[in-house]
């Protein structure tokens, strides 16, 4: 298979999986956690072979494990508010469409 293949529209995308996300973004970010306690009495001897970094890419880890959760947390509550706007009828895209007005926000690929 060659690279144009795949980038040349030829083949659809497969569905996104959905899953437990919170779930795996928080053990991850426990993981990264756990590394950056375990590493945080070896500070010295790190500092003395200049790999510092390695603690701090743990703290890193963490920082964007947090970001994941509050990202996912927002993702999956406009996806809920979506599906209760589908759901009611009330949907914003219908409401401007009938107006012909403009819906501020991008359209989002239905799955």
């Amino acid at each position: 298979m060659r690279w144009s293949d795949l980038t040349s529209g030829k083949r659809q995308a497969p569905p996104p999986l959905e899953g437990p996300v919170a779930l795996v973004v928080g053990i991850g970010t426990g993981l990264w956690a756990l590394a950056f306690l375990a590493q945080l009495p070896f500070w010295s001897r790190y500092a003395e072979d200049g790999r510092t970094n390695w603690i701090w890419t743990c703290l890193v880890g963490v920082g964007l494990g947090l970001f994941g959760l509050w990202f996912n947390g927002r993702r999956e509550a406009a996806i809920r508010r979506d599906a209760e706007r589908a759901a009611s009828g009330t949907a914003a895209g219908s409401s401007a469409a009938a107006t012909g007005g403009d819906d501020p926000r991008p359209d989002t690929p239905t799955h």
